[in-house]
């Protein structure tokens, strides 16, 4: 769902100008815990191959959701406070603040990576337009999930 809701009606909003608003990260973020992290690269490695093909950017989506499903399990152990490991906790049990915080560090790194790959490198003259676009595309996208999820 979110990747043909990426494709269908969000490649086509006028704001490509300024920065796109991006959710297929949330899909592998919002992918249950008990798969591993070999599966969830696995299932990035699909996901972002369906975009390129569709986008005509060759890797720049995958490499991208690559960098997101490789730290999720770290980045969960990392904000959740110790449980009882017979219980098994999912991001969407906890609060928004939380799963604000859960979302935003992934989606800032796919970000990142996105428009560094984007400009084909990384050279001292575009360091400041990458770090503004990539800044652009993770507040348009943070909002756009905030607006989501309310």
């Amino acid at each position: 769902m979110f990747l043909f809701f990426q494709i269908l009606v969000l490649k086509v909003l006028p704001i490509d100008y300024y920065g796109t608003i991006v959710i297929v990260p949330l899909f592998i973020l919002m992918l249950p815990l008990s798969i591993s992290t070999t599966g969830l690269l696995i299932i990035a490695f699909i996901t972002g191959i369906i975009l390129d093909i569709i986008e005509f950017h060759p890797g720049l989506y995958t490499s991208s959701l690559l960098v997101v499903a490789f730290i999720k399990h770290f980045w969960f152990k990392l904000l959740q406070p110790p449980f009882d490991e017979e219980r098994e906790v999912s991001p969407a049990e906890n609060s928004l603040s939380w799963l604000v915080l859960y979302i935003a560090v992934p989606i800032l790194l796919f970000e990142i990576t996105y428009s560094i790959e984007l400009k084909m490198g990384f050279s001292p003259d575009i360091f400041g337009f990458i770090l503004i676009r990539a800044l652009f595309d993770f507040i348009f996208s943070i909002l756009f999930l905030y607006l989501l999820y309310k």
